[in-house]
């Protein structure tokens, strides 16, 4: 079963990786936002302690 914050939680991934608005998410969208994740990781990096 969905729960209702879960609907949430999906409409706010659309939101971000449906850069057309066409409730599809394709790979270039897919991919622009993966990028963008990273590149956010990268930049606070410093800030993160990952385990050895």
């Amino acid at each position: 079963f969905i729960q209702e914050n879960d609907l949430d939680t999906q409409s706010r991934f659309f939101v971000y990786f449906d850069d057309d608005g066409n409730n599809e998410i394709d790979y270039d969208e897919f991919r622009t936002a993966m990028d963008s994740i990273v590149a956010s990781l990268k930049q606070h990096e410093d800030q993160y302690e990952l385990p050895p």
